[in-house]
């Protein structure tokens, strides 16, 4: 499925499609409890699918760029050789942009939720994008297997972490649907796709209270990327839900990168300032540089 291009992994969209057809065939039950309102919009030059029921694809459905924000500052940073690796892809709003932008690079889009994914490869074939590679993992400090909670009625929402779904802005639903998926490691992916870690440039982690978990998980790239630059979901109560401390996360921040910016808003976060910041933070995004 995954031929090499001057050492870029380029995908076989035939390959793709194959996947995208056993995806459907698997996950035929699953598909059959979300409610999923799947709708074609204009992105960036391209038709992507979204699901118009959840909170970013209605916002995209009315022509709006969702996370307006923080979706500029990660389109700044790509170069046309970026490797780029998107954790909690969803449909690809992310992905599918910054692989548009980085031609001679690669996206690594990774997407938990088996409904998100199947929009996701949707949307890959749908604009004949070959710079992509679309896995179906969790990602966290471990590899093995884990439970997936879906709330039945926003899949963006779908997380590791049943007590997250208690979180006072979480949208309605009416049950949550289990799935058995697999998990993995940053470090341990890129080895087993030969990718060095020091090539990674861009990391954007949208994983509904797992970040503490998967900066653990990706110590190489944190030691080793000299101009990394992260975009990150950063919600305390989400990280507690995990088992997770928000103040060792910000603490690894702080260590890591000399530039923290809360989006939308630009507070800075420094080593001297955690605390008064941790009173203050509900949620927010992270944009975090060398």
């Amino acid at each position: 499925m995954v031929s090499e291009t001057n050492t870029i992994p380029r995908y076989d969209l035939t390959g793709l499609g194959l996947v995208l057809r056993h995806s459907l065939i698997a996950y035929k039950h699953l598909l059959e409890h979300l409610i999923i309102d799947e709708i074609i919009i204009d992105f960036h030059e391209m038709k992507i699918v979204v699901n118009k029921r959840d909170v970013a694809g209605g916002i995209l459905a009315k022509g709006v760029t969702y996370e307006d924000n923080g979706f500029k500052k990660f389109l700044k940073n790509i170069k046309e050789d970026s490797i780029i690796i998107d954790i909690g892809a969803s449909y690809g709003q992310y992905a599918l942009a910054g692989a548009q932008k980085a031609i001679k690079g690669l996206v690594i889009a990774i997407e938990p939720n088996p409904a998100y994914y199947i929009l996701l490869l949707k949307n890959i074939i749908i604009n004949n994008i070959t710079n992509i590679i679309p896995l179906n993992y969790a990602i966290s400090d471990t590899q093995g297997e884990a439970i997936l909670h879906i709330p039945n009625t926003h899949g963006e929402g779908a997380t590791l972490f049943k007590d997250k779904l208690k979180y006072k802005a979480e949208p309605k639903y009416s049950k949550v649907i289990n799935v058995k998926i697999k998990t993995t490691t940053i470090d341990k992916l890129l080895y087993d796709l030969n990718i060095p870690h020091s090539h990674i440039h861009i990391v954007k982690i949208d994983a509904e209270g797992a970040e503490a978990k998967i900066l653990k998980g990706m110590k190489k790239v944190l030691n080793e990327s000299e101009n990394l630059v992260l975009l990150m979901e950063f919600c305390p109560f989400m990280i507690q839900a995990s088992g997770e401390d928000p103040r060792e996360v910000l603490e690894l921040l702080t260590d890591n990168f000399t530039h923290i910016e809360c989006i939308p808003g630009g507070a800075k976060i420094k080593k001297k300032n955690i605390d008064e910041m941790l009173k203050k933070i509900t949620y927010t995004n992270l944009y975090c540089k060398r």
